[in-house]
């Protein structure tokens, strides 16, 4: 049995290579290979990248790496010899007086030091000395050690094929290189993003190079603002030009705050009031520690998201409209007309007509065009129909209106 740790993303590529070796068991007349994934859990590992630190004195090293782990558990049946005796290792002839130990996994009680050099024209049960290209040891039930060459292995073991001992030698020397391979099994890591960690390098790229979507990267033929945020915070930089993007993106102290508020933010946000389930979504995933790297995309709207908070904040702030009236009222305003536009209504045309009146919005949604010139100053009298924004700016829509230009 072996037993080790990987990550859930080499899950398909293991159990594929698991079900070879196992065809190959069933070929040696043994019992198929098994194996049981248990466990499964998120680990935070802690890895020190040289050089790698925030400006503001934040130290990146210790944003924690996650990994999104399982363990996996591989039994095999192993081949009985008659007698009692059991397959060791196999020494391959490298060079002369050099040989290669191939031991079978678990037994790690050789003596390396007797068999890395012991003499190919060895043969415990022929005694006949001629060069051979390997040799066998197999061990009995009282510990006892013998070197036999390959022609006798089936003779003084019994078995019936001393080829098919290498190959499920091999075949568990295989499944050991793959516990051990920690890039072929991804315990490497990160299979997570730290969530905040990724937020501030979005804040960074931001704050440089402004928002980028996908579509626009497309168009544009670069990166999105969510792959560049991965770049400089996740990847190591092979190239020099790599380098110098990542180090004129890397987070201040002001992106730090970003991150933190817009975090916050997102976790606060009401999105049971429209917003559907992108909002939702980021929600979702602003409330966790770690993500799957395919929610780059989402989780780097959080901060999409809030910088687009803040700018409608900052226009509401520093808008001069304002409501007029109360809902229901009569009002008789002085305005200029800026425009209408024209759609078709469900019964019939609608021109929705737009006037500034010192600076506050008001909307009038007419059944016939008042045939007026944008610029000109009117006095508008209608009835206060209802107060909302639109692109950020309070606005009083109006209905039975009458209009009159001015200065006639």
């Amino acid at each position: 049995m072996t037993a080790f740790t990987i990550s859930t993303h080499a899950i398909p590529r293991i159990e594929k290579r698991l079900t070879v070796l196992s065809k190959r068991a069933v070929k040696l007349n043994l019992s198929p290979l098994t194996w049981t994934l248990s466990n499964q859990r998120q680990e935070q590992r802690f890895t020190q990248v040289e050089g790698e630190s925030f400006a503001c004195g934040f130290d990146e090293s210790t944003a924690p790496q996650w990994l999104d782990l399982v363990d996996i558990e591989i039994t095999g049946e192993s081949p009985i010899m008659p007698g009692g005796w059991w397959f060791i290792t196999a020494i391959e002839a490298v060079d002369d007086g050099v040989n290669l130990i191939l031991s079978v996994p678990g037994v790690d009680d050789i003596d390396v030091d007797e068999y890395k050099a012991i003499s190919m024209t060895r043969c415990d049960h022929c005694h006949v000395k001629h060069n051979r290209k390997a040799v066998y040891v197999v061990r009995d039930s009282n510990g006892d050690e013998s070197v036999v060459g390959k022609s006798c292995l089936k003779d003084f073991t019994g078995h019936m094929s001393p080829e098919s001992i290498v190959m499920w030698a091999t075949m568990w020397r295989e499944i050991e290189d793959m516990a051990e391979d920690k890039e072929y099994n991804g315990s490497h890591g990160p299979d997570l993003i730290d969530t905040f960690k990724y937020v501030t390098h979005v804040a960074a790229c931001v704050r440089v190079d402004g928002w980028l979507s996908k579509s626009q990267a497309e168009e544009m033929n670069c990166n999105s603002t969510a792959s560049d945020a991965i770049v400089t915070g996740f990847m190591s930089c092979k190239t020099q030009d790599m380098k110098d993007f990542s180090e004129a993106r890397q987070p201040i102290a002001e992106d730090i705050n970003t991150a933190r508020e817009a975090i916050a933010y997102a976790q606060a946000m009401d999105t049971l009031n429209g917003g559907g389930d992108f909002l939702h979504n980021v929600q979702v995933l602003s409330n966790t520690k770690c993500f799957d790297i395919k929610r780059t995309g989402l989780v780097a709207c959080i901060t999409l998201v809030y910088n687009k908070e803040i700018n409608r904040r900052k226009k509401i702030e520093s808008s001069t409209s304002e409501y007029l009236g109360k809902v229901k009222d009569k009002i008789t305003v002085q305005a200029t007309f800026e425009g209408m536009a024209l759609f078709d209504g469900y019964y019939g045309a609608v021109y929705i007509c737009q006037f500034d009146s010192n600076g506050s919005k008001i909307v009038w949604w007419a059944s016939k065009s008042p045939e007026l010139t944008p610029g000109v100053e009117v006095e508008l009298t209608g009835r206060v129909k209802k107060h909302d924004e639109f692109k950020n700016e309070k606005q009083t829509t109006v209905t039975h209106c009458k209009v009159k230009e001015l200065n006639q």
